[in-house]
């Protein structure tokens, strides 16, 4: 998970700001603002760099959390660099981040702000580790989540480790987590970035599900939709979720599904997310139609590919489409199809300098 970011992305700004504030921080080493300016500074640095100049600069936090340790505001700045520098380490790597973090916790339990550090460390380490270990990292997460459950920021930690369960698990395990996610979104419902996990739980869960069970969770989806009709997020959650159930209908279900996501799309036009999973449903659709309803689906997705032609996933789904639409054509109609495909490709990679597919 991004954090700390810096609002600027040159990188060689960064460092010369860093020594202008280490030098000012050393003349004025008993004014904290001033130090923990610096070490605000450290931190989007350390954000920035690859993982061996990041731990040098992290380095550098420690030296003031321990030079500042009764300055609770700084030590939180050392947490937030071990953060960033986790997300950049293979799983051994962050598990030792993590245990400095969780010594940092225990230390400062009475400073939630710096205990929530360590909830986003376990968090990234969880995101590297297979499904049993993960579920212990959970478990840790839970239990800061109980012992601090008016910090809203740790209890969004635990939803994300939850989430990340779930994108882990099968259907029964899954479902059993997406449970622990709307006990949750319950208790905190005036917080969206909660609710927004339970959401993504539900779309994890679809994608294990037949089109029954599907039609029950996507169902879920939607009343969150109605609910929070003003978080595009979990809105778009719905969206997901109804690509989801329509790889798993029969045409005539799948094409009612993927009406409602052009609904959507519509009604978040200016929104790009809404119309690729729209533009997902309908190459989706193709496959499942015969060749006159294919063709008239390949057509919409043409129109949306011109309109949001700086879009490449709008532009791919279109490319699927097309070819979707080659394999229930005869011979010499498919190869001029796939012909669109091979040129749409050429123009893709020269306008987004990558493969259409990778």
């Amino acid at each position: 998970m991004a954090r700390n970011q810096a609002d600027w992305s040159d990188l060689e700004y960064l460092k010369s700001e860093v020594a202008r504030l280490e030098a000012l921080g050393y003349a004025h080493s008993d004014n904290i603002d001033i130090v923990l300016g610096y070490a605000m500074t450290l931190v989007n640095l350390s954000f920035e760099q690859d993982l061996g100049e990041a731990a040098g600069t992290v380095a550098k936090l420690e030296n003031l959390a321990a030079r500042y340790q009764y300055q609770p505001e700084i030590v939180r700045e050392y947490a937030k660099g071990l953060v960033n520098m986790s997300q950049k380490q293979s799983l051994g790597e962050i598990l030792g981040t993590a245990a400095k973090l969780e010594a940092l916790a225990w230390r400062y339990q009475d400073q939630p702000d710096i205990v929530q550090e360590y909830a986003m460390g376990l968090f990234n380490a969880s995101c590297e580790q297979d499904l049993g270990q993960a579920a212990g990292t959970v478990g840790q997460l839970e239990a800061l989540a109980g012992r601090y459950p008016g910090q809203a920021d740790i209890v969004l930690a635990y939803a994300m480790g939850l989430v990340n369960l779930t994108s882990k698990q099968g259907s029964g395990e899954a479902r059993d987590t997406v449970a622990r996610l709307e006990r949750l979104a319950e208790r905190y419902q005036d917080d969206p970035d909660i609710v927004l996990r339970y959401a993504r739980g539900l779309v994890n869960l679809s994608k294990h599900q037949d089109a029954g069970e599907a039609r029950g969770t996507v169902g879920k989806l939607e009343s969150l939709a109605g609910w929070y009709e003003d978080q595009p997020a979990i809105v778009l959650r719905y969206a997901m979720g109804l690509v989801n159930l329509s790889v798993k209908q029969g045409p005539g279900e799948a094409a009612a599904t993927v009406a409602a996501l052009g609904a959507l799309a519509g009604r978040y036009q200016d929104n790009p997310d809404f119309v690729a999973e729209y533009a997902t449903g309908l190459a989706n659709l193709v496959f499942t139609q015969d060749p006159g309803e294919a063709v008239r689906t390949v057509a919409t997705l043409e129109v949306l590919a011109g309109r949001y032609q700086d879009q490449p996933d709008i532009v791919r789904e279109y490319a699927k489409g097309l070819l979707n639409l080659s394999h229930r054509q005869d011979r010499q109609t498919a190869a001029a199809t796939q012909a669109r495909v091979s040129g749409l490709a050429t123009w893709f990679e020269g306008t987004f300098g990558r493969p259409m597919f990778e």
